[in-house]
C-alpha cells in the first residue's frame, strides 16, 4: 500500500500490485477493452474517453432532463459477491478475475493497524481491472433503474434507445432525472454510497468527468494548487495553472501570475506545442533566448528550461524479475533493471531545443 496526492486534505491509497498478478490484470483489462468496443457497451461507457459523459453533463446542464450522479470510495465498496453476481453468466471471466486478484496486502505508513491484512474489497485502487469492473457494474445498475422506472422490457433494442440518455465513466454516472431517485436507492442497497454534495439534478448545474456546466456552458474553475518555491514541481504547476487561465482568455490574471517566475528562460510555445513554456495564440516572440545555429543537426536552437521526469524502480528480493523482463522486451542496448517503478520526479535544467518544436507538433 502506498499513498499518492489526492487533495489538499488527504492522500490517495493505492497498492502496487505484484508483476504477476498486474500481468494477468492488463490481459484481462485489454480483453474488456476490445470487447466492450466491439459491441453496444460502447454506446455506454468508454475506458479511455470521457467525452461523452462531459458532453451529456452539458446537455443536462441545458435541458435540466438528465442528471450526474457521483459515488464516494466505490472502487473501496465493489465487494466479491457484488463482482460474482455480476459475472455469474460468463464463469471463465469470473475466474480469470478471481484468480488475478490480490488477497493479501501490506501496509508500512502507520503502526496503528497490522502490516499485512486481507482484503475484504474484490480489488485495490492498482488493479488494473477495478476500473473497468466498476463501469460494468453501474452501468448495469443504471441501464435497468431507466429501463424498470418507465416499465420497458429488457432487450437489445430498449437498451440501445437509451443512447444519449445514459452514460458511465467509472463511478461518475449520467442518467434521466426521472430515475435517479430509484438509482439511489438501488445503489444503496447494494452497499454503495452516493455523494451527495457532487450530484446533481435540480436547476441548471451539472458536473462529471471534471467538467463543471451551468446551462449548457462550460464553468470548471482554474485551480491555482501552489506559489513557485523554486522547485521543479511547483514550476510545473504554476506554469500549467498560467496557461490554464490563457485557455480560458482570464488574460490578466495569466500575465499576473506569470510575473512571480523566472521568466529569462522560458520560452513561448504554441498552444499545441509539447515544450514547457507559456502558451500564445497571438504569435510566439522568443527574442530573450540564447541561439545557436546546431551544425550536426542542421537546425536552429534555442535554449530554455526543460522540465523532464525521472523515474526509479525499488528492486524484488523474488522470481518476478524473469516475468517482468519477458513482458516489457527491453532492448539488447537498453541499460534495463527489474523491479517496483516509483512516483517520477521532476528535474529541471537548460537544453536546446529546435525553434520548430515551439510551434504545434
Amino acid at each position: 500500500m502506498v499513498a499518492v496526492p489526492k487533495s489538499y486534505s488527504k492522500p490517495r491509497l493505492i497498492a502496487a500490485e505484484p508483476s504477476q498478478n498486474q500481468w494477468c490484470q492488463q490481459n484481462l483489462l485489454a480483453y474488456f477493452s476490445g470487447r466492450s468496443r466491439a459491441t453496444w457497451i460502447g454506446q455506454f461507457v468508454r475506458f479511455d474517453d470521457q467525452t461523452p459523459n462531459q458532453e451529456l453533463c452539458k446537455a443536462g446542464a441545458r435541458t435540466g432532463a438528465l442528471a450526474t450522479v457521483d459515488l464516494s470510495a466505490a472502487s473501496d465498496r465493489v465487494s466479491c459477491h457484488f463482482v460474482g453476481q455480476l459475472f455469474r453468466s460468463n464463469p471463465k471471466v469470473l475466474r480469470s478475475l478471481r484468480a488475478s486478484r490480490t488477497r493479501l496486502c501490506k501496509q508500512l505508513l502507520t503502526r496503528k493497524v497490522p502490516e499485512l491484512f486481507a482484503l475484504k474489497k474484490f480489488s485495490t485502487m492498482g488493479n488494473a481491472c477495478t476500473f473497468p469492473v466498476e463501469s460494468f457494474g453501474f452501468l448495469c445498475v443504471a441501464l435497468a433503474c431507466v429501463l424498470t422506472e418507465r416499465g420497458k422490457p429488457v432487450t437489445l433494442k430498449t437498451i440501445r434507445s437509451l443512447k444519449g440518455s445514459v452514460a458511465v465513466f467509472g463511478d461518475d454516472l449520467v442518467v434521466p432525472v426521472d430515475c435517479r431517485e430509484l438509482l439511489v436507492e438501488t445503489l444503496e442497497v447494494l452497499h454503495f454510497k452516493v455523494n451527495s454534495h457532487k450530484s446533481f439534478w435540480g436547476k441548471n448545474f451539472r458536473e462529471s468527468c471534471g467538467v463543471d456546466s451551468f446551462m449548457g456552458i462550460d464553468v470548471t474553475p482554474v485551480y491555482w494548487k501552489t506559489f513557485y518555491d523554486g522547485g521543479p514541481e511547483s514550476l510545473e504547476s504554476v506554469i500549467g495553472t498560467v496557461n490554464n487561465l490563457y485557455k480560458r482568455w482570464l488574460l490578466n490574471a495569466s500575465e499576473r501570475l506569470s510575473w512571480t517566475l523566472p521568466c529569462s528562460q522560458l520560452a513561448m510555445v504554441d498552444t499545441r506545442s509539447g515544450v514547457t513554456g507559456f502558451q500564445s495564440r497571438s504569435g510566439i516572440d522568443n527574442s530573450h533566448l540564447r541561439r545557436r545555429w546546431n551544425r550536426d543537426l542542421q537546425r536552429e536552437e534555442v535554449m530554455v528550461r526543460l522540465l523532464r521526469q525521472k523515474v526509479t524502480k525499488t528492486a524484488t528480493n523474488d522470481d518476478t524479475a524473469l516475468l517482468q523482463y519477458f513482458t516489457e522486451r527491453p532492448e539488447p542496448t537498453t541499460r534495463w533493471s527489474h523491479g517496483i517503478m516509483q512516483r517520477p520526479q521532476l528535474k529541471n535544467r537548460l537544453g536546446w531545443v529546435s525553434v520548430h518544436s515551439l510551434y504545434a507538433q
